[in-house]
């Protein structure tokens, strides 16, 4: 009798879900920026438009419901309640204004909220998605702030004009007067006393300040002020120092003179010239910039002082506003004299270097400034989304310095340049004239001749931000503040000037009723209600922090809490209101600041810039059962718990244990599990397959959506995982971690039903038999694994001509008469056997 061999089957049970219905709701929920990763949309962080929603049956690779959030970030699945359980995939567009799936990822704390694919069990539910652009993280709503402070004199001769500060900090939500602002009498409410963080000798007069969060440290840039005196590295210096104090107003903190690296922020060939007329009303343009000492400044900042070439070069010579890539590899200035954006690069953004000029790059700034319009005027700078976005302004005057038209000929824009195309738009991203005042009017420069009459301004954009919205916010000063002083000479003689400068803060609001970076500028009515003591008090400095609880701008400004001052207010950006009551950082009618030490309703003060954190870096995301072996996440297939995960990265590792989602999580912030984790760094994950909450289980197909590469926030419905070489029972996800705030939340490990391969055999005692004899039969079954097997069963009818007589099973039950061997479980390499004894006919 030839033996019977037994092809094997294992049964799983479905897990299905058939909730009932009394009311039928879409699935609906919110997308938005978390800006502090803790899952909640708090006042600050606002809906984003244009997020993609699709929804998923089983084992479909169409939706069944497709969804695009709104103005306010909402959206709404119409999925027909039969098509439930649905697999939600969220999606960054490519083309939409403000989104880009590889600038945003998933926010931290994936285990509170959900990543971008969770799974709607019925209708009713409510799935959020948050996400995060990495630079707008932040965890604390008072930072600390750092502000160029400028004085009268000339630092580097010995008075106590270089004792004076030259960079203060202090917090963002700081109000009243500063205890240290020299103001001596008993006005009240007092704040806090700002830090000193460096001193004029060691800086001199700056104004652009650029943050480093990888480094903590601040950059300042040389900013020519008249009555004010450049530091050791004259015009061209940048300067770095510690972002958090103690603060060392003894160090040298000279960085890098962009005139010695050979490019020229002013002309250091020809020879100073101060030529004003016999009347004092005009003064000749020079491109060179005098000594300190050449322009008559004194070492006492208690003493007035003509320094008159210096009144036309104001907005023309040495650096504007600088900014940082954020990365922190960058730095980027705005040369005024060659009107040129420079790229700066700083090699390590660790430990900064400063470059050489092989390390610099140059791009001209374009402009649109017709003959009309006059000489272009770069000076503002923000580094955001990979754009170098650029303020230019057409200044109603020719190289000459005669006006040439009006202020409808006036033309304020920003530019955008690509950092990774290295092209600039062909257009400006937002453009306004400036004829929008119906008070209080803006005027061409003139910069040659000699004009104070109160509060006729001269404009130039001098700053950039983005609010939490995606909104532009464009700070304006008032040239004439840096070329007048409080309680300061004329161009010649002792006739003693003080003015009052007529700034601007102007919002243009992203469009987003379309797709493309669309901008309308907000100019009648204005946005921002900059109006106190003097009408257009902004100064024009700005600084966004992006905060969980609210929506706001800093800029400087005039009188922002008594007069004679200078300071800074916080506005609403949802509501362009102020928002508290100011933080006076100077006083310039206090004896202890005599005359023109300080400059009062002048601009006395230079950039904004505030001390943001790092984001962690998070990784992630489930272990789960494939039931139908496709290697894709179907809706109704449940996460497995119990799972130890183990993250590898070098000789360091760690492990969590996924919780009853299926879902793990491993962080490198302070005082998570996973501190060692370090950006660029080549990690991996694994999971032994042999452990109790796997069993019966076996690693699915991987990559099975065509994604390979583990980075990709594409790469997210399907497992990741294969066999690790060397140990085929290790699961393993090879990974390369991202920077700062780029959060993975792709990496999947898919467990399908475990089939093991059983063998039967079958053997008779007798091979000659005759009627009446006694045969034994012997079945043995083995499980050859990988994996134990369960609900084994044999089916074996006996043939004809023999007739039932007796069995024994050593595991299991036999019933004869539909021979079939209930075997049961096998472990791996285990065996069962069976007799049967019969009667031949």
């Amino acid at each position: 009798m030839k033996n019977k061999y037994l092809s094997w089957l294992v049964l799983t049970g479905m897990w299905l879900l058939a909730p009932g219905h009394a009311v039928w709701a879409a699935t609906t929920g919110t997308a938005f920026s978390d800006f502090n990763g803790d899952g909640t949309q708090n006042a600050g962080e606002v809906g984003r438009a244009g997020i993609i929603v699709n929804a998923y049956k089983p084992g479909a690779t169409t939706p069944v419901a497709t969804a695009t959030t709104d103005s306010n970030g909402q959206y709404s699945l119409a999925v027909t309640a039969t098509d439930y359980p649905v697999r939600l995939e969220f999606s960054l567009p490519t083309d939409t204004c403000g989104l880009d799936p590889a600038l945003d990822f998933p926010a931290a704390n994936g285990d509170k909220y959900g990543t971008s694919v969770q799974f709607a069990q019925a209708d009713g539910e409510t799935h959020n998605f948050i996400f995060n652009y990495p630079a707008d993280f932040s965890t604390d709503n008072n930072p600390r702030v750092f502000l160029p402070k400028m004085i009268n004199g000339d630092p580097l001769g010995g008075g106590d004009a270089g004792d004076a500060p030259a960079v203060v900090s202090f917090h963002y939500q700081d109000t009243g007067f500063a205890q240290n602002s020299e103001r001596d009498d008993a006005e009240t409410p007092l704040g806090p006393a700002y830090d000193v963080a460096a001193l004029q000798k060691q800086v001199g007069s700056v104004y652009g300040t650029a943050y480093s969060r990888q480094a903590k440290k601040i950059f300042v840039s040389a900013f020519m002020k008249r009555h004010s005196g450049f530091g050791p590295l004259g015009g061209g210096g940048i300067y770095m120092l510690n972002a958090e104090p103690p603060f060392n107003t003894t160090a040298n903190l000279n960085f890098v003179d962009m005139d010695a690296i050979g490019i020229p922020t002013s002309d250091e060939s020809g020879v100073y010239t101060a030529n004003v007329s016999p009347d004092a009303s005009t003064v000749q343009y020079s491109p060179v910039i005098g000594t300190n000492l050449q322009r008559g400044l004194p070492a006492s900042r208690a003493t007035p002082n003509n320094d008159p070439a210096a009144y036309a070069q104001v907005g023309k010579l040495s650096i504007g506003d600088i900014d940082i890539s954020e990365d922190g590899r960058y730095l980027y200035a705005v040369n005024l004299y060659d009107r040129k954006l420079y790229e700066l690069d700083l090699t390590d953004p660790l430990n900064p270097l400063a470059p050489t000029n092989a390390k610099t790059k140059a791009f001209a700034i374009p402009h649109e400034c017709t003959a009309a319009g006059g000489e272009y005027r770069p000076f503002a700078l923000k580094i955001a989304r990979g754009k170098a976005y650029v303020g230019v302004v057409c200044s109603g005057e020719d190289a000459s310095d005669t006006v040439t038209g009006t202020s409808a000929d006036m033309k304020g824009s920003i530019y955008a340049l690509d950092l990774k195309t290295q092209t600039w738009s062909s257009a400006p991203v937002v453009s306004f004239t400036f004829d929008y005042r119906t008070d209080y009017l803006w005027y061409p420069w003139a910069s040659s001749t000699w004009s104070w009459d109160a509060e006729k301004g001269s404009p130039l954009i001098s700053d950039i931000e983005i609010d939490n919205g995606g909104n532009f916010i464009i700070g304006v000063m008032d040239v004439r503040g840096h070329r007048f002083g409080m309680n300061n000479y004329a161009l010649s003689g002792t006739a003693v000037i003080s003015i009052a400068t007529t700034g601007e803060t102007l919002s243009a609001k992203r469009d987003t009723s379309v797709k493309a970076c669309k901008y309308d500028i907000q100019t009648n009515p204005e946005f921002y209600n900059d109006n106190l003591f003097h009408a257009e008090s902004s100064q024009g400095a700005l600084a966004v922090h992006h905060t969980a609880d609210s929506d706001q701008v800093m800029t400087t400004f005039l009188d922002p809490v008594g007069i004679w001052s200078g300071g800074v207010h916080l506005y609403n950006n949802q509501t362009g209101q102020r928002v508290n009551n100011g933080y006076e950082i100077f006083y310039s009618g206090a004896a202890t600041d005599p005359g023109p030490a300080t400059f009062g309703k002048a601009a006395g003060l230079g950039d904004l810039e505030t001390v943001e954190v790092v984001p962690s870096i998070e990784i992630g995301n489930r272990v789960w059962f494939d039931q139908n072996s496709n290697g894709i996440q179907d809706a109704g297939e449940p996460g497995i718990a119990g799972v130890n995960v183990v993250l590898k990265c070098g000789a360091d590792q760690q492990t969590v244990v996924t919780d009853n989602k299926g879902e793990f999580y491993f962080s490198n912030v302070a005082g998570g599990n996973a501190v060692f984790m370090d950006t660029g760094e080549s990690c991996s994950l694994e999971v032994d397959g042999q452990q109790v909450a796997l069993a019966n289980r076996a690693l699915t197909v991987a990559n099975a959506d065509g994604q390979t590469n583990n980075a990709l926030q594409t790469d997210i419905r399907d497992s990741d995982a294969v066999p690790k070489s060397g140990n085929n029972q290790v699961a393993e996800i090879p990974f390369t971690v991202g920077n700062p705030g780029e959060n993975n939340h792709s990496l999947d490990f898919g467990f399908t039903p475990l089939k093991v391969d059983l063998g039967l055999t079958k053997t008779a005692d007798k091979t000659d038999v005759h009627s009446g004899d006694t045969v034994t039969y012997t079945l043995t079954v083995t499980n050859h694994g990988p994996g134990a097997a369960s609900n084994v069963e044999v089916t074996d009818q006996l043939p004809a001509g023999v007739t039932y007589q007796s069995h024994n099973a050593g595991q299991g039950t036999y019933t004869n008469g539909t021979g079939i061997w209930a075997v049961g479980s096998l472990a791996k390499d285990a065996k069962a056997t069976l007799t049967i004894d019969v009667k031949v006919n």
